[in-house]
């Protein structure tokens, strides 16, 4: 099941990659990109150039994304063990304290059995 959903992501890539290119090649006009309203164009590229400016920005954006989703994942397990560290220092200091006042009691009996 694994390698069929592997193969199908595979192919829809493809596809896609295939369908960018057709676009790419059959839109060669060129094209004028104005930006805020103003009369002169900024730009006046084909339109396969801003097919692979916007693919490009895409694909950044991707690994950029993935970036910091496994650094909110590290920080997340960091986070976890922590949390576990600190249980157990405090399970240790609890108990260390429980031996401690046990001890004052018992060498209190031990005295007191000595004197007799």
């Amino acid at each position: 099941m694994l390698k069929f959903i592997t193969y199908a992501k595979l192919i829809g890539i493809l596809l896609l990659v295939l369908f960018i290119i057709y676009f790419m090649l059959s839109n060669t006009a060129p094209v004028e990109i104005r930006l805020l309203g103003k009369k002169d164009p900024v730009l006046r590229l084909p339109t396969y150039t801003y097919t692979f400016f916007a693919a490009n920005a895409g694909i950044l954006i991707f690994l950029i994304a993935r970036r910091i989703r496994k650094l909110i994942k590290d920080i997340k397990q960091l986070r976890r063990e922590e949390r576990t560290k600190q249980k157990l220092v405090s399970e240790i200091k609890t108990k260390v304290e429980q031996e401690q006042n046990v001890k004052p009691q018992s060498a209190g009996k031990e005295t007191s059995n000595e004197s007799n």
